[in-house]
Formats: structure tokens, sequence, C-alpha cells
């Protein structure tokens, strides 16, 4: 049986299922095929199907629709016998496409079939825009991806911060987050100091309100600290906490006072 010029490829279509072809993919991703499945019916001269006869299959691809001086910028051979006329293949398994080939920058692109020593069939079939559908596996946008990637591990890490408490047992002990910035080790902050110290740790400082709950439920902070209330328009409130009689260490409660703001103190911090 002669194949020649004149036979005829009714081609059922490139099926393209599951295809995400990623040969720079992380090893931690799952992997992937990389093969299309083309599928037609091969009728000789007369018309008739072709049936188990194997064959030799050339496939190539082209970026343009005709021209012998187009040369294939891919090529494959394969052995296959035809059942009925019909035959399956699935190119890319025997000689991997190129990692670029379906990125888009070499425009349309154009499959040519020969079978044996026959010339190539015409017209070579226009690749639709599914085959391109490759490009997700290639990650066009992998170097965005991985900046967000590092950004969002960055603001991640900035939210787990931020929802750290300095007293990791304060939630549990008092009910919210509170903490003594200095400890009362040394009053070295002003109110505008100790106010960034507390935001530097995702705080901010606490109010006299917030001061009588940590007091009420046992908090107690032996060094006068500044909190967010302002006494007037010079001076900003202090509050030292007590919960027994302690030497150099004030009144049991809490004990309130007024400084000025650039005074040095402690710095009483809360986060919600």
């Amino acid at each position: 049986m002669s194949m020649t010029k004149h036979a005829v490829l009714l081609v059922s279509g490139l099926a393209l299922l599951a295809l995400a072809y990623a040969p720079s993919a992380s090893a931690a991703a799952p992997s992937v095929p990389g093969a299309l499945t083309q599928q037609g019916r091969l009728l000789d001269a007369a018309g008739n199907p072709v049936d188990g006869v194997a064959l030799e299959f050339t496939f190539a691809l082209y970026t343009a629709a005709t021209g012998a001086a187009n040369t294939a910028i891919w090529t494959e051979k394969q052995t296959i016998t035809p059942d009925g006329g019909y035959f399956s293949a699935r190119l890319g398994e025997t000689t991997p496409f190129p990692a670029t080939i379906f990125d888009g920058s070499r425009g349309t692109l154009f499959l040519g079939i020969t079978i044996g020593t026959d010339t190539e069939m015409a017209p070579r079939q226009e690749l639709s825009s599914v085959p391109f559908a490759l490009l997700a596996g290639n990650a066009l946008h992998a170097n965005a991806a991985d900046a967000a990637s590092g950004g969002l591990d960055t603001r991640i890490a900035s939210l787990e911060t931020i929802a750290a408490c300095p007293d990791a047992a304060a939630r549990t002990n008092y009910g919210f987050c509170v903490w003594h910035e200095d400890n009362g080790s040394t009053y070295t902050l002003n109110y505008f100091q100790a106010a960034s110290a507390c935001k530097a740790k995702g705080g901010r400082l606490c109010s006299l309100a917030e001061a009588s709950a940590a007091q009420a439920a046992g908090f107690a902070a032996c060094a006068f600290s500044w909190v967010a209330d302002r006494s007037d328009s010079a001076n900003g409130s202090t509050v030292l906490i007590a919960q027994t009689t302690l030497a150099g260490c004030g009144n049991p409660g809490l004990n309130p006072g007024a400084s000025a703001f650039t005074a040095a103190h402690d710095a009483l911090c809360c986060k919600p």
C-alpha cells in the first residue's frame, strides 16, 4: 500500500489533558506530564482506512504554515500501527519539548506529519491556544512569584511578631498581653521613646484603665512606667503597679502619677 501526498489525515485534535509542562518546577511540586496527545485517522489515496500496517510517523513543529525552507523547531519519530485507520500518539515522550517552545515567544506554531518516505502532509495543522497551556508550568511570572513569596514570608514573620507577646504567659495570667519594657531595671525612656518601644514589638502604651485591669488580675511592675494617658498638654501619665508592700516599690495597688514628656521612665506596653 503506497502512502502518497494524496493520503488524507483526518485529525480529531490535539488532546491536552492535565498538562503543565514544568521542567524547572520545584522538587516539592508533584510530577506532571509533558506530552501532547495527537489522534487522527489515516486514509490511503483511494480513501480507504490504513489498517494493521506498521508505519514510521515523523511529527514536526514549525513557526510557519508552509515553506520547505522553514526549519522545524522540534521533531519526533514514532512507529505506529493504525487500527481501522485510527491512530494515537503521545508527542514529546520520545523527544521532549524544549522548555520554551510553548512560551508564546515564537508566535503561532504548526504541526507537520510525514508518513514513511512520503512528502509531508499538507496543510500543516495550526496549534490552537490549548497547547499553550503548557506555559503555565513554565511559570512565566516565576520571578515575581518568588519575590511575592519572599515578601509573604516577611509579612507572615511580621504578623507572628505582632501576635506574640513578650510575656508569653500574660494572656493566660492577665487576660491580655501586657509587659513592662525595661523591667524596672533602668529609667531610660521619655514618653515618645516609650511609645516607640512598645510599637517596635507590635504593641502600644497601655491606658490607665488597662493598667488597672492588669493590676487587678495580678500583674506587678515595680517601676514608674509611662502609659498612654496625658495629664495635660505638658505632662504624660505614669503608673507604678504593686501587689504587696515591698521596700522601695510603693504602696499596694495602682499608683498613678504625672511627669514631663521629656522625663525618663519605664514603659507599660499592651497588645490587644
